[in-house]
């Protein structure tokens, strides 16, 4: 598990419309849809962590677990989808 100091908090943005959730991990930033599937929770207030080589955010409100790279529910597995967008850094 990574450690709050590793890692800077989500934050939440607006892009044609569509609220994200935008996290930094190490090099790599992510972003996704800010609203869980399962219950429409809030993904930027969760903790993104390294699960088995999966890059993982954890929906705060039941502890959903998403795979940020593809989206895929991790836990419970391969259940829900949550829509993922490309990030380019400049």
């Amino acid at each position: 598990r990574v450690r709050k100091e590793d890692t800077r908090l989500g934050e939440k943005v607006t892009v044609n419309g569509v609220e994200l959730a935008l996290f930094r991990y190490g090099e790599e930033v992510v972003a996704f849809t800010n609203v869980c599937p399962h219950q429409g929770g809030p993904l930027v207030l969760g903790d993104i962590e390294d699960i088995g080589g999966q890059l993982c955010v954890t929906c705060p409100w039941h502890g959903f677990r998403f795979d940020v790279r593809t989206g895929v529910s991790v836990a419970p597995r391969k259940r829900y989808t949550m829509a993922t967008h490309p990030t380019r850094l400049a």
